[in-house]
């Protein structure tokens, strides 16, 4: 499956809908299945958070980014006038 993501044409490819991703050329060819693709996900989920378990500046990045987004959230709420 990594071999496969390297020939994406895009680096940052997410594997759902970009032009060019190797993957989904693959689950359309049938070379690869719904549940590969699932447990490749899943698969580097876990691999992210143990990440961010080791190196604390992953983890902080990924607090202030979530932070953002519920700032953001709520600012957007108030604009809508949902308080």
């Amino acid at each position: 499956m990594a071999e496969r993501a390297k020939n994406c044409k895009f680096s940052d490819c997410t594997h759902s809908n970009e032009p060019g991703c190797a993957i989904l050329a693959g689950l359309k060819s049938g070379e690869i299945s719904q549940s590969d693709l699932a447990s490749y996900d899943q698969l580097l989920r876990e691999m992210a958070y143990a990440n961010r378990k080791i190196n604390k500046k992953l983890a902080s990045d990924e607090k202030k980014k979530w932070k953002k987004i519920n700032v953001d959230m709520k600012v957007r709420m108030k604009l809508k006038g949902r308080d």
